[in-house]
């Protein structure tokens, strides 16, 4: 049971994130142009606001295992964010609450490093960008997707009878009441897992793509019963067979995504609910729901951000991140025992 669970929490982690990056003149013309332009934006402020619900109640579980996954049944959090593409840096400002846990988190990112905040490791975590990467850097850094085979994968399932206008709609934000056109997108159960399937094959068919994929599994934090290292391109191809696998044993209820674009066809406010099941044990099933919501101004504006003063005594580096993990979280890291 353990490994096909994390099999399927990954599949919920990569599902969750290629609608997320996805969703960024008839309506579906309108649309289209939505997209493009706002890909294309360079600078913008933005509040994000997600909610992930995850339901057990479906599975066997021990004590300890109810215990430790019932942290993971809610989770929810809201951030604003700013962003310059030109100039490289960014700032991200929030707070995230989990059961019985809540915490802020601020991330600065400048030209040459990353520093992030979280009150559960009291200091900063310190990552430079470019000198000396950790070799968990840089397996993320070989993980190259591309994104117009992505995108030009979601505008194929765009069609006329799927997307629809809903009409004129005042949106407020920061700058004041704006006028939009609001629309609608609905895809059903077997489009999604298309989708899926076909993402999880694309990213990974570059070969030192799935090396470094491959890698950055194989260094990732195992239980007390370490799951099946992916040493050869067998473990690998059973590995993604199981992914694949889990994708078809899924059962979306819904996947609905919302939103407006202004006269210049920025999709200044976004909606995205994902409803579905996924089957861990047989006739078992992990019921998922997510949402995510965003809203965006100060489009293409201009704006400066300070780092904080970083000391030895209050930051540490991505190495050192194992021995600043307090064992609370440790602990609920690690993979439930059957």
């Amino acid at each position: 049971m353990k490994k096909t669970f994390r099999i399927s929490l990954l599949i919920i982690i990569i599902l969750s994130l290629f609608i997320t990056g996805c969703t960024s003149g008839n309506i579906m013309n309108q649309y289209m142009q939505a997209l493009e332009q706002t890909e294309n934006i360079q600078r913008s402020s933005e509040l994000i606001e997600f909610t992930t619900e995850l339901d057990f109640s479906d599975l066997d579980l021990t004590l300890e295992e109810k215990k430790r996954l019932d942290m993971f049944s809610s989770v929810k959090g809201s951030f604003v964010s700013k962003h310059d593409k030109e100039k490289g840096i960014s700032f991200l400002d929030g707070h995230i609450d989990m059961k019985n846990l809540g915490f802020d988190v601020k991330i600065y990112e400048d030209q040459e490093r990353i520093v992030a905040l979280m009150p559960i490791f009291s200091k900063y975590m310190v990552i430079p960008k470019v000198q000396n990467p950790t070799s968990l850097q840089k397996n993320f850094s070989m993980i190259q997707i591309d994104e117009e085979e992505i995108k030009a994968l979601w505008n194929s399932m765009i069609t006329q009878s799927n997307i629809q206008k809903i009409g004129n709609k005042m949106v407020s934000t920061n700058e004041g009441e704006i006028r939009t056109t609001a629309f609608e997108v609905t895809l059903q159960d077997a489009e999604i897992k298309k989708l899926g399937k076909t993402f999880i094959q694309t990213i990974l068919k570059n070969p030192e793509t799935k090396q470094s994929f491959m890698k950055l599994m194989n260094d990732m934090p195992k239980g007390e019963h370490s799951d099946k290292i992916l040493n050869t391109e067998e473990d690998f191809e059973e590995f993604l067979g199981h992914m694949e696998k889990g994708i078809d044993q899924m059962k979306i209820n819904e996947f609905r995504h919302t939103g407006s674009f202004d006269k210049d066809h920025y999709i200044i406010e976004e909606n995205i609910s994902l409803n579905y099941a996924m089957e861990v044990e047989p006739a078992k099933n992990i019921q998922v729901s997510y949402g995510l919501q965003i809203t965006r101004w100060d489009i293409n504006k201009s704006f400066d951000i300070e780092m904080p003063d970083i000391t030895e005594k209050n930051s540490f580096t991505a190495d050192q991140l194992n021995e600043n993990t307090p064992k609370l979280i440790e602990d609920l890291m690690k993979s439930p025992k059957k």
